[in-house]
């Protein structure tokens, strides 16, 4: 296994064990506090139709990181994987971005309805959301997709592997044998 695999190993476990059960209590957190306030500021329900869609998507990233993407690449670094079983790597991580786009985009909804002078004054917890997704989610996204892309670029056991997983040598193999 190459030296790369530990640090990328070190980003999966901080968003397995640190970002995302962090920013999964700050969603369910913002959706339970302030209730009293709900029925005097209407805004508060659309404040909450938000933060229940970013916690969907978020969810929704979560589940499908854990299952296809951090396996995924981890296996990229084992010199005895089985190339068969490795899913596109291309087309995972594209679907990841659009994930991450989207929700880059909830929290900047969430962002702009709570500039409303209505909830300036009662939406701490809400606010916690932005916050909290701008200081630790975004930053540490985009320094795994950049990590990757380091990877793809500059790691030629991982871009071997890739290559091998992809198919592109079963079919380079077979035409030079022909």
């Amino acid at each position: 296994m190459c030296k790369h695999a530990q640090q990328l190993g070190d980003q999966v476990r901080k968003f397995q064990e640190l970002t995302y059960p962090h920013l999964t209590i700050v969603l369910s957190h913002a959706l339970q506090c302030n209730v009293a306030n709900d029925a005097a500021i209407p805004e508060k329900k659309v404040v909450k139709e938000v933060i229940h869609v970013i916690q969907s998507e978020f969810h929704s990233l979560i589940t499908y990181e854990q299952k296809l993407v951090f396996p995924a690449i981890l296996q990229l670094f084992d010199n005895k994987h089985n190339s068969k079983h490795t899913p596109d790597l291309d087309n995972l991580l594209m679907l990841t971005k659009s994930k991450e786009h989207k929700l880059h985009g909830y929290i900047g909804t969430l962002y702009a309805i709570l500039q409303i002078e209505a909830l300036q004054i009662h939406s701490g917890c809400e606010s916690r959301v932005v916050s909290e997704f701008e200081k630790f989610f975004f930053p540490g996204k985009q320094t795994w997709n950049q990590s990757i892309a380091d990877r793809i670029n500059n790691c030629a056991c991982f871009r071997k592997n890739m290559i091998q997983a992809s198919g592109f040598h079963t079919t380079a193999q077979k035409t030079g044998n022909e």
